[in-house]
């Protein structure tokens, strides 16, 4: 998890925790460190993944699985202008992907 946070991309040490804080009350997510990303599980009987978080210098960038016929997926770059109060639009589509995960 350090090397994710190393350098330029300390400063966002920060607000992975608030993300990682607000996701946790939608069910349960399991991690997944690597060296280039955490992958998040939401996990009850299986794990499912339902995204992932990559640290870059600019913010942190959340790809969210979510369920269509063509598999699409939802980005979302976490700055410091919106680190505090996070998008409504991800909340919700954060719901709607851990929704889909229990199917």
């Amino acid at each position: 998890m350090i090397l994710l946070f190393s350098n330029k991309k300390s400063h966002w040490f920060s607000v992975f925790r608030r993300l990682i804080a607000r996701i946790s009350q939608i069910g349960p997510i399991h991690l997944h460190v690597s060296s280039d990303r955490v992958s998040l599980y939401y996990s009850d009987q299986r794990r499912v993944r339902i995204g992932v978080i990559r640290v870059l210098v600019r913010g942190l960038k959340l790809t969210l699985n979510l369920p269509t016929k063509k598999k699409s997926k939802a980005t979302f770059i976490i700055n410091e202008k919106n680190a505090k109060d996070l998008d409504e639009d991800l909340l919700n589509c954060l719901k709607v992907a851990c929704h889909e995960a229990r199917k």
